[in-house]
């Protein structure tokens, strides 16, 4: 007979208690074995203590809402730190998925003031070299078409990827 999963039962038990507010649990286990269950909540952690009696010994509980988690998903796609590896997600709500959704849009409603800018510079120095180039200086107008280039280039980048910054971090 196998042994019951107490695991399953802890995120069952919590997702029952707090309902809406836990966001994700998931289960994770180092070298040796032990497990740690990470449960991300929407507000203030909950006491766990009658949920953390279902583990028994051995397994322990990190409770953090949800905005650290957030941070923390931001610092690793940063290349800041890396996770041990993936956990099993025992629970995940719904409104995570549509929580995702805006702060995406966010980022690039964010970055479209910028490429726009950039977008208007790029515009300038292309009506520049034509200029130059129609006035019989083409080698004085190549500068100024590059730079065109390059501003209509990490306009569409920002613009396309809302995880690069508008700060000019993307280098030249």
């Amino acid at each position: 007979m196998p042994l019951p999963d107490s695991g399953g039962q802890f995120a069952a038990a919590l997702v029952v208690r707090l309902e809406d507010k836990a966001l994700l649990i998931e289960r994770h286990r180092n070298e040796s074995g032990a497990e740690t269950f990470v449960v991300v909540m929407d507000g203030a952690p909950a006491d766990l203590n009658d949920e953390r009696r279902i583990l028994g010994d051995g397994a322990t509980v990190e409770i953090i809402e949800y905005s650290t988690w957030e941070a923390l998903a931001r610092l690793q796609a940063a290349g800041l730190f890396k996770l041990s590896g993936a956990g099993e997600v025992l629970h995940r709500s719904v409104s995570l998925d549509r929580a995702a959704e805006p702060a995406q849009h966010t980022v690039q409603l964010r970055n479209w003031q910028p490429a726009n800018e950039w977008l208007n510079q790029a515009e300038r120095k292309l009506r520049m070299a034509s200029l130059l180039a129609d006035g019989g200086f083409l080698e004085e107008a190549a500068p100024s078409l590059a730079e065109a280039a390059w501003l209509g280039v990490r306009s569409a980048a920002i613009t396309a990827d809302p995880a690069l910054e508008p700060d000019g971090s993307m280098g030249r």
